[in-house]
C-alpha cells in the first residue's frame, strides 16, 4: 500500500499532528491483504522539512520532526517487541500515543 498521493503539513500552531487513522486495524490484520506476514510488518516513511523564511519556523519544524521520528520510533519499538495476536483496540491507542 502507498500513500505516496496523500500529505499533510505540519504547522506548529496546531496542538494536533498527522493522521489519526491511516488504516483500520481489521485491514491491518487480514491475512489476505498481506501487510503481517510471519508476525512481522515494515513500515517506511519520508519526512520533507521545507526551509523556512524565518529562523523561528525552521526551529519549529525541527522540533516537529523530531516529534515524527519519536513517533516513529513508538510504532518500530511495538512493532518488535508485540506478535501479530497482541494486536488489539487497546494496542492502537498505545501506538497514537
Amino acid at each position: 500500500m502507498n500513500f505516496s498521493d496523500s500529505s499533510h503539513e505540519f504547522n506548529a500552531s496546531r496542538k494536533r499532528f498527522g493522521y489519526r487513522s491511516v488504516m483500520e486495524l481489521d485491514k491491518l490484520l487480514d491475512p489476505k491483504k498481506g501487510f503481517i506476514v510471519e508476525d512481522a510488518c515494515i513500515v517506511g516513511v519520508e519526512v520533507f522539512v521545507c526551509k523556512s523564511r524565518n529562523e523561528k519556523r525552521v526551529i519549529q519544524a525541527n522540533n516537529l520532526t523530531d516529534m515524527e521520528f519519536a513517533a516513529l520510533g513508538r510504532v518500530l519499538y511495538f512493532l518488535k517487541t508485540r506478535k501479530r495476536k497482541d494486536m488489539n483496540q487497546q494496542a492502537c491507542k498505545d501506538l497514537q500515543g
